[in-house]
């Protein structure tokens, strides 16, 4: 999660949702949606948007125990005035406001949580991933004159290489 703070303070077109899932996403604000209104295209106008990010957004009423594992965005009243305001949360606790004066919310109304449309590449992607770590602790290891010295131990630049290629693919190792 990387810190992004909203740029649109209108109540009516304010940039707070975008700049949470900007957060969220690590991705920058310039390229996320801004919708509003209340008749729901701007939650499909979302879903279109995060669909090629293999993820969509659930949102449910906030209230009693339940809190959302992980990541999430607290939709609240404003402490500013009398409308909305985002918040990104980490297990149901506030871990960034996206307004400058950092005061969150006076409220939770509802919590929107990212799921995944197909969990498997998430699954594949980090076995791949703790396999190239396995990888680089070898080098390591190697390099620090110990560990295996087996077929499988590559120097530190293949190991590299290899995590490379998992995380960027064959063609940008």
């Amino acid at each position: 999660m990387k810190n992004v703070d909203q740029t649109i303070f209108d109540p009516e077109n304010g940039n707070c949702m975008a700049a949470c899932v900007a957060s969220i996403l690590e991705l920058p604000l310039p390229t996320m949606p801004n919708p509003h209104g209340d008749d729901g295209a701007w939650y499909h106008e979302w879903i279109a948007f995060l669909k090629p990010h293999n993820l969509q957004i659930l949102i449910f009423q906030a209230g009693g125990e339940v809190r959302p594992w992980g990541y999430s965005i607290l939709c609240g009243k404003s402490p500013r005035g009398d409308w909305n305001h985002c918040v990104v949360c980490y297990n149901g606790e506030m871990v960034h406001d996206p307004h400058p004066d950092r005061t969150g919310v006076e409220s939770e109304i509802d919590w929107t949580v990212f799921v995944a449309l197909d969990p498997a590449p998430l699954i594949a992607t980090r076995a791949a991933l703790l396999s190239a770590e396995g990888v680089m602790w070898m080098a390591y290891e190697y390099a620090m004159g110990g560990g295996s010295r087996g077929p499988e131990m590559r120097d530190y630049a293949a190991a590299q290489t290899a995590i490379n290629t998992v995380l960027y693919g064959a063609d940008n190792p």
